[in-house]
């Protein structure tokens, strides 16, 4: 079997190149002897006029403009760049025109996509993925516009695709209940966390330095978005000075709310109001290798999150993969992987976390061996892979059948 990954629709984000990859070095793991793995990417989608009317299709949605988001949507590299570096060099790219492999492959081939495919690859076994329903559940941090756009999207795609993937039981069970009925099957792919190599080499104490961090501190990897919820981190931070104990936080992360520009700076103005500015350093985001390096040496890892798509999100998949101890928000998706999580805590609770992070603070520390971790990584990658060479190789099952 022939498998074609599109990249368009994942790069645009931090979680969704996180994603792209994961499914492409999964994939690329679990392939039989007769499989074989290729990208293709729309090449209007590194012209500047295709660049420029996506920032102008925005623009309704991003009122008054976030000028960074724009510079960097006209400034950022080729995509083919941008998978070199996501990937490595070894990727076997479809040319525009090789890409009729899909149509002379008649039931030997899938597609793997984000967006709504080209018209080259109609009718052809296509797999799609669906992020979450967030615009359901919390509404209000959602335009009208933005709301339309996502039930359009999702709706299309539970129409057009054979099999939609999901990472999580919640977000299958949400289409479930708001888009039914509709064609598609549904594969929720399993937690599948592990470490990249270069994680697991020995710890630089330097990068403390580089960002002037004192521990012991806890850690929060988060977008500065509404829902990610860090309100109830300062006011934890808060309850802490009072008893005079206070606990110091770093968080990363890059700090715009594209929905609300004034969300951020009335974040921070939050954490002059309590007097927390002392134990709180906003490092922005980071380069990927210190966000890590901060990682191993925080006392834990914190997701106070109200909704994900993924249980735990990103930050906290990477604290798994790493043996680091972990406090997350007691929603129903953060449930689905209880087995790894060391603490759960009320999301609207500062007092419950401040007894959680207490705990964790006066604990002696401890460490799971490297080669333990890359095993777990590993088994843990394998089944995601093979799960997800199952949804392709159902695809086109299924559009057999439909012939």
């Amino acid at each position: 079997m022939n498998i074609v990954l599109i990249p368009d629709g994942f790069l645009q984000w931090l979680g969704g190149r996180d994603l792209f990859r994961r499914f492409y070095t999964s994939l690329n793991a679990a392939l039989r002897s007769d499989d074989q793995l290729f990208i293709w990417s729309n090449p209007a989608r590194d012209s500047l006029p295709w660049r420029v009317g996506r920032v102008l299709k925005h623009l309704p949605s991003q009122f008054p403009p976030d000028v960074q988001w724009i510079a960097g949507e006209l400034r950022r590299p080729t995509r083919r760049g941008e998978l070199r570096d996501l990937l490595g060099g070894s990727v076997r790219y479809l040319k525009t025109l090789d890409h009729r492999i899909c149509r002379t492959a008649a039931g030997e081939c899938a597609v793997g996509s984000m967006l709504p495919l080209p018209p080259t690859f109609r009718g052809v076994p296509c797999v799609q993925y669906i992020y979450d329903c967030q615009h359901r559940h919390m509404p209000q941090f959602f335009s009208d516009w933005e709301i339309s756009e996502r039930d359009r999207l999702f709706s299309e795609t539970l129409v057009s695709a054979d099999v939609v993937v999901v990472t999580s039981r919640s977000v299958k069970n949400d289409l479930l209940q708001f888009f039914s009925p509709f064609r598609s099957e549904i594969v929720s792919l399993p937690f599948s966390a592990a470490p990249d190599e270069s994680w697991l080499l020995a710890t630089d104490h330097k990068v403390l330095a580089k960002y002037d961090v004192n521990p012991p501190f806890f850690l929060c990897s988060n977008q500065l978005w509404k829902h990610k919820n860090h309100q109830v981190i300062l006011e934890a931070i808060a309850l802490s000075m009072k008893e005079r104990k206070p606990l110091n936080f770093v968080f990363t992360g890059t700090m715009d709310e594209y929905r609300d520009p004034a969300y951020v700076p009335s974040l921070l103005a939050r954490v002059e109001e309590l007097g927390v500015a002392p134990y709180c350093r906003f490092l922005g985001l980071i380069p990927k290798i210190d966000q890590i390096q901060l990682m191993r040496l925080a006392v834990a890892v914190v997701q106070p999150t109200l909704f994900e798509g993924a249980p735990g999100g990103g930050a906290i998949w990477d604290a798994i993969s790493l043996g680091r101890p972990t406090v997350v928000s007691d929603i129903s998706v953060n449930r689905e992987i209880e087995e790894y999580v060391t603490a759960f805590f009320d999301p609207w609770s500062p007092e419950q976390l401040l007894d959680v992070l207490v705990r964790l603070d006066t604990a002696a520390p401890s460490w799971i061996d490297a080669d333990a971790l890359r095993r777990a990584g590993a088994e843990r990658r394998r089944k995601y892979g093979e799960v997800l060479l199952r949804a392709f190789t159902r695809s086109t099952d299924i559009a057999m059948a439909r012939t």
